[in-house]
């Protein structure tokens, strides 16, 4: 397990996570971040979802972890590591970001609407 863990193409995945999922844009989103939106719904994309997502990961690609095993210690060792770290902020700010990129979104299209439906009904 430890061969197959340090192998280039395992570590090839694993810093995959944290790029963008289409290379030719930076600003696309995390193969992280893919992930996790693939197992929470918007709702539960907290900060300690994030971490644990995280921590299931790191604990996965952990060439000092060769268990097939993860537990409670892994996730608990990999969560403070990825705290310490500011990790999860990044993760949680964009997600955040871009709820609120979307609403305001969503905010501005329905002003037009009902400006538009405004000047119709004077007509």
């Amino acid at each position: 397990m430890k061969a197959w863990k340090s192998s280039d193409e395992v570590n090839k995945v694993h810093d995959d996570l944290y790029n963008p999922n289409d290379p030719s844009d930076n600003a696309s989103e995390t193969y992280l971040m893919l992930i996790i939106k693939s197992v929470f719904n918007n709702e539960e994309v907290t900060t300690e979802n994030v971490v644990w997502t995280q921590s299931v990961l790191e604990a996965i690609f952990d060439v000092d972890h060769l268990s097939t095993k993860i537990d409670g210690d892994i996730i608990e060792t990999w969560s403070k590591i990825i705290k310490n770290e500011g990790q999860v902020i990044s993760v949680v700010n964009r997600v955040a970001f871009l709820f609120f990129l979307l609403f305001n979104i969503l905010l501005l299209l329905r002003v037009k609407m009902m400006k538009t439906m405004k000047t119709i009904k004077r007509r």
